[in-house]
């Protein structure tokens, strides 16, 4: 039997890091925001070669860094228009989740996806499959985004915030397509 006192308690999702674990909680969160982009860049660079795959896991991370400071300005103003704008340290929190979020998601499908692309034959396979995984993680993000944020707001709030992550989608999957793919 175990006792409750060796059991940890879960805290909300909304819960902050005690003072001391703040710097940590900081770092997990950028290691598993680079880590499932570095890791996909990479893997579908090994196709070409060493010094694209290089590029590559450079490149995707710098992709979606880009079109978040592009994008997140008019998530906060749409926002505030609609009444359900946080505070800002919360929308950069709820940001770093999102980001944590998507890149795990990579970096969980990483592996598949270096099975697929080491057992296939076909060279469109990789932009294919780099693709639905760079998607998936994304939108993994963006559900994580919305839940911390609009969830509980006003339909107009929901409308606004689907409209943003469209435009979002939109303008990765063209920067992907442009750089990656």
């Amino acid at each position: 039997m175990y006792s409750t006192s060796t059991i940890e308690r879960a805290e909300p999702a909304g819960a902050l890091a005690p003072l001391g674990q703040a710097g940590q909680s900081w770092r997990s969160m950028a290691l598993g925001a680079l880590g499932g982009p570095v890791a996909l860049g990479a893997i579908l660079g090994l196709e070409v070669g060493p010094l694209s795959a290089l590029a590559k896991s450079m490149i995707l991370p710098v992709m979606l860094a880009g079109v978040a400071a592009v994008m997140v300005p008019a998530l906060y103003i749409s926002a505030t228009v609609t009444g359900v704008a946080p505070p800002a340290r919360d929308m950069v929190r709820s940001l770093g989740r999102g980001f944590r979020a998507c890149g795990l998601v990579m970096l969980g499908l990483a592996a598949p996806a270096l099975f697929l692309l080491g057992t296939t034959q076909t060279g469109d396979v990789a932009a294919v499959v780099g693709g639905g995984v760079t998607a998936a993680g994304a939108l993994v993000g963006l559900r994580v985004l919305f839940a911390d944020l609009f969830e509980n707001g006003s339909l107009m709030a929901r409308c606004a915030f689907a409209v943003w992550a469209l435009v979002a989608l939109i303008m990765g999957m063209r920067l992907y397509v442009e750089f990656v793919a």
